[in-house]
């Protein structure tokens, strides 16, 4: 599998470890190691923070908002919006870019076709599970990696604390309760209260013995060369060949 600087140097940007950047690319520590060092890159030089004008538009914004925020109030207000809005803009970079890219080429090269059923209900056995371990892998990477303007503390860690200087009453009555605002079209995060994405079943093709057969021959979470795009299309080949028999 071709690995592209490009994206290597992305995944660094987002001050994931070597191992997670490793686990996310389904290749060996030294192989991230080994391309990083033909490509010349350091984790040093990827440091960045906001710009001073950035910075202070920031705390305008909050203070507008907030008039009579203290230090204390004000750091965790800019916590909370700058932390949100960079996870899930970063979630794009390490992940999910990566399935929109795959869909897309097996789309424009005729291997998938959303009105064809047998394509949809591969679509989601290859797609689902391998999305939703790079998932799992980006977020453990995420949530524990040092913020050097946070003094290299973790996001967990900035939450926890968090916790324990700015306790939170639960109440049932919401009103008057101010909630930082985030930019939500920015943060590719919808407003809508919902925690979590459901998709929708797709109703197998294959009768329960020829759906065990295909998990026999086909392991979405197998090893892939392409990003998963191989899988589905053996998938599709199974499929097609075991329903072209009735």
């Amino acid at each position: 599998m071709v690995i592209s600087p490009v994206y290597i140097h992305s995944l660094l940007e987002l001050n994931l470890s070597i191992p997670c950047i490793a686990a996310l690319l389904g290749v060996s520590r030294c192989t991230v190691h080994r391309r990083m060092a033909e490509s010349d890159f350091s984790v040093r030089e990827l440091y960045s923070t906001l710009t001073d004008e950035e910075f202070d538009q920031c705390v305008r914004d909050i203070k507008s908002r907030q008039p009579h925020s203290g230090y204390r109030m004000m750091k965790a207000l800019l916590q909370a919006q700058g932390l949100i809005e960079r996870l899930w803009r970063d979630m794009w970079t390490a992940v999910t870019v990566i399935y929109y890219d795959a869909l897309h080429y097996l789309e424009e090269e005729g291997f998938l076709n959303i009105g064809n059923a047998t394509h949809l209900f591969c679509c989601h056995y290859v797609f689902l599970p391998r999305l939703q371990d790079d998932l799992d892998t980006f977020r453990s990477g995420w949530a524990n990696h040092p913020i050097r303007t946070e003094g290299h503390m973790t996001p967990n860690q900035l939450w926890e604390l968090g916790r324990i200087h700015y306790p939170i009453t639960v109440s049932d009555n919401m009103e008057g309760v101010d909630i930082p605002q985030i930019e939500w079209e920015n943060s590719g995060f919808a407003p809508d209260g919902h925690s979590s994405v459901i998709v929708p079943d797709t109703e197998s093709p294959l009768t329960d013995g020829r759906m065990a057969a295909l998990r026999e021959a086909v392991d979405p979470r197998t090893a892939s060369q392409s990003f998963g795009c191989d899988i589905y299309i053996a998938a599709v080949q199974f499929c097609e060949h075991v329903l072209s028999d009735d």
